[in-house]
């Protein structure tokens, strides 16, 4: 049995959802009013996504008012919208979705300022907003003189469920004035005895993710987080949310928007969209914009205290593994959207020694900054996944090489225990997932009949 211990009276309460500034001068009710910029080319992506029209602020507020349920109480729906700060924010387009932009604009903000700050110079003007739709997970483009950074607009949704559903392999128990982390082979089979449904649920939430077209209510998550699960969970939430911002900041910073990913094609019809996978990307700008987005998120993290010290080496430790374990789960995510949940390609299917071979060619090359064109032996084990962009297993593995790599500069063994309960987790993942394949198929299959 492998544990950790930590002080249960230090942790860290779930903050308040941030509130988003005012963008623009009264004079102008929305920038996407602007002719020619990037939030009126964002406003007109999300009516077509809408079907034409969208819906409105005001209406998704009744909307969510009306199943606050969702929220455990309407009392912070309430006190949201009742609040001199959300009343006297201009949202960036009628459009725009109230909760995962507010959220969006708090971390965007964090990301730049970290930017700014660890350059030491500031960047062209960069945007951020939402997308109702889930063949784009997350964006970045040039639209006139405008940099946008557009975000799935259930992505943050989709990564706390998944996190909530994978932490409970752990055992979390309290000991006194503690509480210890349980984490052995033996403790992941306690756990599924504990919580019967994980492997269900994984499923669950891997297909439904990539039903639901974004025009409705979330995907139902797990049961809401203990307070002994809260703490863990916030924080590595937080470092997977800056992950995902910061490396679409990186794209800008970059320069890679002049000659990015292609643009993904999407139909609405019926209230459905059909999926299109995205052809021509640039692994190179794909896995140098995953290492700005670790850089970002842990220079922007560097402020985050919890209510004793005695969490922070563990948290410090799981927020620079958090992106890898993201991009894992998110792995799952690509085999149901770009192999209808074969396997073919996936991190699950695909033989140990030959992802080693497949890190070991991407890591060299991008640490020399060198082109990545996909061999031929390469592109065969990837099958389904040849057309799109780096598969998520291969971005999960090098960030986990890079983490192991930040490790060893602080002088933090690979036997710490805080290692061994970051590197537990991702592989409770794996685990999860090879044992919810089959129902993941079976799920794909069944949503996929007329």
């Amino acid at each position: 049995m492998r544990t950790a211990v930590f002080m249960l009276s230090a942790w860290l309460a779930l903050p308040a959802c941030a509130v988003a500034q005012s963008v623009v001068s009264s004079e102008q009710r929305y920038p996407s009013d602007v002719p020619g910029s990037g939030y009126e080319w964002l406003e007109s992506e999300q009516k077509i996504a809408w079907g034409g029209r969208c819906q409105t602020i005001s209406e998704q507020r009744s909307l969510l008012l009306r199943n606050s349920w969702l929220f455990g109480t309407s009392q912070f729906l309430e006190k949201l919208f009742d609040s001199p700060e959300f009343k006297s924010t201009v949202f960036p387009t009628r459009c725009e979705e109230i909760i995962t932009y507010l959220r969006m604009n708090s971390l965007a903000a964090e990301i730049e300022l970290a930017a700014e700050t660890t350059a030491g110079r500031s960047f062209s003007k960069i945007n951020w907003g939402t997308l109702p739709v889930f063949e784009v997970m997350a964006t970045a483009r040039q639209v006139g003189s405008d940099y946008m950074v557009v975000m799935n607009r259930q992505l943050f949704q989709f990564a706390a469920n998944m996190l909530l559903n994978v932490d409970r392999t752990l055992l979390i128990e309290q000991r006194g004035a503690n509480l210890r982390f349980s984490f052995g082979e033996e403790d992941f089979d306690k756990a599924l005895r504990i919580y019967p449904g994980l492997v269900s649920e994984w499923a669950y939430l891997i297909v439904g993710f990539r039903s639901v077209t974004g025009i409705g209510l979330p995907v139902l998550g797990p049961k809401r987080a203990t307070n002994f699960e809260a703490p863990l969970v916030e924080r590595q939430l937080r470092a997977i949310e800056r992950f995902i911002v910061g490396h679409e900041f990186g794209h800008v910073i970059r320069g890679h928007t002049d000659r990015g990913a292609k643009l993904i094609g999407v139909q609405v019809l019926n209230g459905g969209i059909r999926r299109i996978p995205s052809l021509g990307r640039d692994w190179l700008q794909e896995l140098q914009a995953d290492v700005s987005g670790e850089d970002l998120a842990s220079a922007a993290a560097k402020g985050d205290k919890s209510a004793s010290p005695d969490w922070e080496p563990m948290f410090s430790v799981l927020q620079e593994y958090a992106p890898a374990l993201f991009l894992f789960m998110f792995d799952a995510l690509e085999d149901v959207n770009l192999c209808d949940g074969s396997g073919e390609g996936s991190g699950i299917s695909i033989p140990e020694q030959d992802q080693q071979r497949v890190e070991d060619w991407a890591f060299e090359l991008l640490d020399a900054g060198k082109n990545i064109v996909v061999p031929d032996n390469v592109a065969g084990i990837l099958g389904c996944r040849q057309s799109s962009h780096p598969p998520a297993w291969l971005r999960s593995r090098l960030s986990t090489r890079r983490a192991d790599m930040k490790m060893a500069r602080l002088g933090i063994s690979m036997n710490d225990t805080n290692v061994l309960l970051a590197k537990a987790i991702i592989a409770n993942a794996r685990k999860i997932a090879v044992s919810g394949a089959e129902e993941v198929r079976r799920r794909v299959k069944r949503q996929d009949q007329p």
